[in-house]
C-alpha cells in the first residue's frame, strides 16, 4: 500500500494535503501501523516536501510534527501550539498541561 500511495504521490498533479489529512495520517500510522513518532514524522516531511504537494498552514504542520516527533504532545495538541507559535500573543485554550513543556506562556486553562 505504501508503494503504491508513494508512486501516485509522485506522479499526480498538485494535490492538497490539509491539516486535517496530516492529523489523520499520523494517527493510522502511530496507532494502528505502529509506526514510531520519528518514522511518522519523517514520512510525513517527506510528503509534505514533494513538488507537487500544496500545504495549508506548512509552517504550523512542520512544527507540529516536530513537537510529535520528540513525543511532548500527541498531534492535535502540537498543532495547536504549532499555530500558536505562529501568532505573536497567541495561546491555547486546554486543561492538557503537556502544553507547557513547550512554553508554559502557550496554555491558558478555561
Amino acid at each position: 500500500m505504501a508503494t503504491r500511495a508513494t508512486r501516485y504521490l509522485e506522479s499526480a498533479a498538485d494535490l492538497v494535503l490539509t491539516e486535517l489529512v496530516v492529523a489523520e495520517s499520523v494517527y493510522v500510522l502511530s496507532s494502528v501501523y505502529g509506526v514510531a513518532r520519528p518514522d511518522v514524522a519523517r514520512m510525513m516531511r517527506a510528503a509534505i516536501a514533494l513538488p507537487n504537494v500544496l500545504t495549508e498552514h506548512d509552517g504550523a504542520i512542520l512544527r507540529a510534527l516536530e513537537l510529535f516527533e520528540t513525543g511532548r504532545l500527541d498531534f492535535a495538541e502540537a498543532c495547536l501550539v504549532g499555530r500558536a507559535e505562529l501568532r505573536p500573543g497567541a495561546r491555547v485554550a486546554s486543561f492538557d498541561r503537556a502544553i507547557d513543556k513547550v512554553g508554559p506562556a502557550l496554555r491558558v486553562e478555561p
